[in-house]
């Protein structure tokens, strides 16, 4: 949807700040335009930050949660780019994978839906999650760095799903669990 747009529906106009936002929007569109064209109903699940146990930990490729991991599990500062103020809407991979599975058992289904928990959580509080130990920051802010709440409202009518794993918790079994202990 853009950045520091709030709690946003559906309805809210997307705009990607990022490559990686484009090319999610573009794909989007053009399986809405693929529905049309062969009056095929089409699901998008608009997705939150996700995280879970099998978060990548090497090459920098699991964003924030995959360097905080990293550095729990290393015994190494965990480092903040920026203020740490930059906030996300995070949602545990099992919630993800319930919303697939309630969407994919209703044939005909069709719009988009956010997924997420809805709620903004900074940098700052995602650390806190992960315990106790020593935090450093480092540079500024990046531009586009924070993002949206997610309203799933339309989610909880029309699917029944909502988010269950709260973000303590879901951090907590993540440190625990066998896969994010390897590197």
């Amino acid at each position: 949807y853009g950045t520091d747009a709030g709690i946003v529906t559906e309805d809210a106009p997307v705009r990607p700040v990022t490559p990686y936002a484009e090319s999610k929007w573009r794909g989007e569109c053009a399986a809405q335009e693929e529905g049309k064209a062969h009056g095929m109903p089409v699901v998008v699940l608009r997705m939150a930050y996700v995280y879970g146990p099998r978060i990548e930990t090497t090459r920098n490729r699991g964003g924030v949660f995959g360097r905080f991991l990293a550095a729990r599990r290393d015994g190494t500062p965990l480092v903040v780019m920026g203020t740490g103020m930059q906030a996300h809407d995070f949602i545990h991979v099992d919630d993800a994978v319930a919303a697939f599975l309630l969407v994919a058992s209703r044939p005909g289904e069709a719009g988009p839906f956010n997924i997420g928990s809805g709620r903004l959580t900074t940098i700052l509080e995602l650390a806190r999650c992960f315990g106790d130990g020593e935090t450093v920051f480092r540079g500024d802010d990046c531009p586009g760095s924070s993002g949206s709440a997610l309203d799933c409202s339309r989610a909880r009518a029309r699917l029944g799903w909502q988010a269950r794993i709260r973000l303590a918790d879901g951090v907590r079994d993540l440190l625990g669990h066998p896969a994010a202990r390897r590197p």
